[in-house]
């Protein structure tokens, strides 16, 4: 199977001839799952659709989709950040985070997004200190809303 950033690279421009903007894209066992929005929100019949579209996309690439569990998916309201620029985009908004490595002895991190630097650093303001990490160390991260 392709990794994330290949198979975000050939179903982005499928998937914005539809009308909807790829949120991203995680692979897990034997599955793949695609995250989809447009302005107006994104319906079952949206996800089926591109469902459909997406699995013919990947036959026409070469890859035996019969092997592989396709889920197509809206972000919902405790979205997934998978780019910088969806960071910069939720700026204000908390968010908890998940590291590849310890920065200040911690990995896991839940706070409000202050500030992503042109270098590609992550702000975060955490209780009453803020924390600063650069993108390439997140493993993981979410929108949290109540």
């Amino acid at each position: 199977m392709l990794n994330q950033d290949q198979i975000s690279e050939i179903l982005t421009p499928v998937i914005e001839a539809m009308g909807y903007e790829l949120e991203g894209v995680e692979t897990y066992g034997s599955g793949l799952r695609i995250y989809i929005d447009r302005a107006d929100g994104v319906s079952i019949d949206d996800c089926s659709r591109v469902s459909r579209q997406v699995d013919a996309v990947l036959k026409v690439e070469g890859l035996d989709t019969s092997h592989y569990s396709i889920e197509v998916s809206s972000p919902g309201i405790n979205r997934r950040l998978f780019t910088l620029e969806q960071f910069k985009r939720f700026k204000g908004e908390i968010a908890e985070v998940r590291l590849k490595d310890k920065i200040e002895g911690n990995r896991h991190f839940k706070g409000n997004i202050l500030d992503v630097t042109p270098d590609g650093t992550i702000k975060i303001q955490v209780l009453d200190k803020e924390v600063a990490f650069p993108f390439h160390l997140v493993e993981r991260a979410n929108l949290i809303r109540i």
